[in-house]
């Protein structure tokens, strides 16, 4: 971890350039984040036809049946079962009295995650950057859970719940193993996340928190592994295939995954730059648990991913915010180490 109180003032100055020409090269390295050529031929998205999974159970459909009925009729593949969202979310969804009743709980645990992280944030950072941090986590996640039928989408839960499960770790490691591991119930791609913290939990010898993920993961496995005798159930060997999610498209893919810490709407090369920024933050915020994922996470999307998969980047833009909030202060204090009255040599 970078430690800036530390640091000579022309190392700050030396880094200050750095990161200035690592956020333009970036931005320029991920303007275009489609490079595969790619395209993804459905006949709808996939919240829509979440939602008529949802609306089918809801009337009492079996929720395989109504998810394979939907996956062929959008034209999505069927093969491998990893195409079959895991039952959790869109069944739990379709057992609510309504299902946008599921809309208010998702908004009521992104509001648990902004004061978990505002909690962290003010006192290290002061009031203002704390409140550009809420404000980059906060609308952002509200505003798709109310927005339209994003709250059918498996990543805005399960990112929601890696941010929240991080934010009180310190505070409450057990409530931070079980919203981590809902996280994993609900998206696979939060298996990562688990991983990354096994891993620091044998690292520092925390056996009950370390036996809690092991279990967690092993539970997980026996989950996936009904889950695909199910599905093998449903699909046969002429059903289409798509077998690969390993893509290499690099850095323009994390960029384009990234972009939706600003809801993917401000230009690529914007998002670039701010994804440096945010991996900068993470690594001068003294929270190795926070580096670690977004720098994992940002890797593993530079090889996994459709062009169309960029929403998986829900899975950790909160978390990127976070890092970017981070980047304020970090830059801040660089600013003011490289202008140190008296330090200035000729």
């Amino acid at each position: 971890m970078l430690r800036i109180e530390s640091m000579r003032p022309g190392w700050a100055r030396a880094i200050l350039v750095a990161l200035a020409i690592a956020a333009g090269v970036g931005a320029y390295c991920g303007r275009r984040p489609h490079v595969t050529g790619i395209t993804k031929d459905i006949k709808q998205s996939d919240v829509y036809m979440h939602q008529n999974v949802v609306t089918r159970v809801h009337e009492g459909e079996g929720y395989y049946h109504a998810l394979g009925d939907e996956l062929a009729e959008g034209g999505y593949a069927l093969r491998p079962f990893f195409h079959w969202r895991l039952p959790t979310l869109l069944w739990s969804l379709g057992k609510l009295p309504d299902p946008r009743i599921g809309q208010g709980l998702l908004a009521a645990l992104i509001a648990m995650m902004i004061v978990a992280w505002l909690t962290i944030l003010k006192p290290r950072l002061g009031f203002p950057i704390a409140c550009v941090g809420a404000s980059l986590v906060g609308p952002p996640m509200i505003g798709l859970a109310f927005m339209s039928l994003w709250y059918f989408q498996h990543e805005l839960w399960a990112g929601a719940l890696v941010a929240l499960s991080l934010g009180i770790y310190r505070r409450n490691a057990a409530a931070a193993v079980v919203c981590g591991l809902a996280a994993l119930a609900i998206r696979e791609l939060a298996l990562l996340y688990v991983v990354i913290m096994l891993g620091f939990a044998i690292r520092e010898k925390r056996v009950k928190e370390s036996l809690a993920w092991a279990a967690g993961i092993i539970a997980f496995g026996a989950f996936l592994a009904i889950h695909a005798m199910i599905v093998s159930k449903h699909v046969g060997p002429s059903d289409p295939s798509d077998p690969s999610w390993v893509r290499l498209a690099g850095w323009p893919h994390t960029v384009a995954c990234a972009n939706w810490m600003f809801l993917a709407v401000p230009p690529y090369w914007l998002a670039g730059a701010a994804l440096v920024l945010a991996i900068f933050g993470a690594l001068c915020s003294g929270e190795r648990r926070l580096a670690a994922v977004v720098i994992l996470y940002c890797g593993a999307f530079a090889v996994v991913g459709k062009p169309f998969n960029d929403y998986w980047g829900l899975m950790y833009a909160p978390l990127l915010a976070v890092g970017l909030a981070f980047s304020i202060r970090a830059v801040v204090d660089l600013a003011r180490k490289a202008t140190a009255a008296g330090e200035w040599r000729t």
